[in-house]
C-alpha cells in the first residue's frame, strides 16, 4: 500500500515548512520504521519535526 506522510519542519535558521512524502509499506511496523527513519534523518540535521498525518492513497486504476 501506498501512504501520503505529510509533516512540518521547523529549525532556528530557517522559515518553518510543511513537506509531504510518499511510502510504500506492506504492514503496519513497515509503515512505522519507515516513519522512523525520515524523523531520524530531519532530527539529525537539527530540525523538529512533527507528523502531521498519515493517509492511505487510493489506486484508481485498477
Amino acid at each position: 500500500m501506498r501512504y501520503a506522510v505529510t509533516y512540518r519542519l521547523t529549525h532556528p535558521a530557517y522559515f518553518p515548512t510543511t513537506s509531504m512524502a510518499q511510502i510504500e509499506a506492506h504492514t503496519h511496523a513497515e509503515l512505522e520504521r519507515k516513519l522512523a527513519k525520515i524523523v531520524s534523518k530531519w532530527k539529525g540535521l537539527g530540525y523538529k519535526i512533527r507528523v502531521m498525518g498519515v493517509r492511505q492513497e487510493v489506486n484508481l486504476n485498477k
